[in-house]
């Protein structure tokens, strides 16, 4: 893919190119503003009203707002100054940036005028950096530097998502969720799955087991859902009373007014306690451009299917909480691997993420400062379409004037990076203990 937009690029009448390696990472940024005063704006206009990849944004934060970007690109060069391996994976995410703004933000008579009076980067050829391989190069005070950086690499390679071969939508093959719904799963692993601190989820206890019982109520409709985990971790990291400590709690995700974490009044309850047990914080702010609501019903398809090496789709040796026997296996990696499986007719079976694909085989805790594994079965005879209300949704009066902040991963409201990216993870839910 890499190849062949490069070659594409080189072929253009009149571009100049050089090697991404040329380039600084705030030389890049210095282009991307000279692209920014040249864009048309109606493009972005259409790529927000999609919620398209291809939307503008900086360090892992998606927006078009100038003062924003020079604040990320601020940012930006501050974390990168740290360490060398941490400026060449910075840069070889810019690259992918500018190519992309040059692209798909400009009008073709713009882009032949610009032609004449910049150098655009080509894409990096070198193999992909891996969080793993990252950590390896760097001292330990660096680590929690290098998450949000790595961060930004794996959202600024993105383009291959569109124009890899085969990979536009992931796959064809996974079931679509209904609408409306609600399940029942078992959870392993923690939840929150983040903290206030940097990776690896500092106040989590890494342990995959035992598991705890998960309840879910989901409406594409209302762009909402509900997740009601029987047993959270030690939330005292919000500095709050009341908070969940080995207890239940709740997470809902409500389209207009936020995301918020709260006690229930008995486990898995959507009822919130009151008085001396009420405990609520705010995990996302409310139109949050990357956790605005529900997910998409149909976000398995923007991953890979696994095929063997005779080009079947169709994996033995599962053995789960509530199913045994084939299935298919659906992968996408970043900051953390992720996976999602379905039996042969469809049903969601399992997902989880962590440091590394389980495949078949049994799963075990990653190292310190590692992603963290976290992952759930799925009861496939719960997995049923089921009419939800709008009230279903609301948030409890207990969360409505909330002070207490307890921002997830990848969240607009986060000043700087906390825990570890967790996109599909929440997407339905994943994590329940410790």
């Amino acid at each position: 893919m890499v190849l062949k937009l490069n070659k594409h690029l080189d072929q253009t009448n009149g571009l100049v190119t050089a090697p991404c390696s040329d380039f600084t990472v705030s030389e890049l940024q210095e282009l991307q503003r000279v692209l920014y005063a040249a864009r048309d704006p109606k493009f972005e206009e259409v790529y927000q009203d999609g919620s398209d990849n291809r939307r503008l944004g900086a360090f892992g934060r998606l927006t078009s707002d100038l003062d924003e970007l020079e604040k990320l690109w601020r940012s930006e060069r501050e974390a990168v100054s740290a360490h060398s391996a941490l400026h060449d994976v910075a840069r070889d995410a810019k690259c992918h940036e500018v190519v992309m703004w040059f692209i798909h933000h400009l009008t073709d008579a713009t882009k032949r005028e610009m032609s004449n009076m910049i150098k655009l980067p080509l894409l990096a050829l070198e193999a992909p950096h891996t969080i793993q391989s990252l950590q390896k190069q760097l001292p330990a005070s660096l680590v929690h530097t290098a998450a949000p950086v790595f961060e930004s690499y794996s959202q600024g390679i993105g383009c291959s998502a569109c124009h890899a071969s085969g990979a536009t939508a992931g796959n064809s093959e996974s079931k679509v969720w209904p609408e409306s719904l609600s399940y029942n799963a078992t959870g392993y692993g923690a939840f929150p799955f983040w903290d206030n601190t940097g990776p690896g989820c500092t106040y989590c206890n890494p342990a995959i087991t035992p598991g705890q019982k998960i309840t879910v109520k989901y409406s594409a409709k209302f762009n909402s859902e509900m997740l009601l985990h029987s047993k959270c971790g030690d939330m005292s990291w919000t500095g709050a009373k009341n908070a969940p400590n080995a207890t239940p709690c709740n997470h809902l995700f409500n389209a207009d007014e936020g995301a918020f974490i709260y006690t229930p009044n008995s486990p898995l309850s959507p009822i919130a306690a009151s008085g001396n047990d009420a405990f609520c914080c705010r995990s996302y702010k409310a139109k949050d451009s990357q956790f605005p609501g529900a997910v998409p019903n149909d976000w398995m398809r923007s991953m890979t299917l696994y095929h063997n090496h005779s080009g079947g789709d169709t994996v033995q040796g599962f053995k789960g909480d509530y199913y045994t026997g084939d299935i298919k296996y659906y992968w996408s990696q970043g900051v953390v691997q992720f996976w999602y499986i379905e039996s042969k007719d469809g049903l969601p079976v399992e997902q989880g993420e962590g440091c590394y694909q389980p495949g078949v085989k049994p799963k075990y805790p990653c190292g310190y400062q590692m992603p963290i594994v976290l992952y759930h079965d799925y009861d496939p005879a719960t997995f049923k379409a089921t009419d939800h209300t709008k009230d279903e949704f609301a948030v409890p009066d207990v969360c409505k004037n909330t002070v207490v902040d307890c921002s997830g991963p990848g969240g607009d409201s986060q000043s700087q990076y906390r825990g570890t990216l967790s996109v599909h993870a929440r997407m339905a839910g994943v994590g329940s203990m410790n």
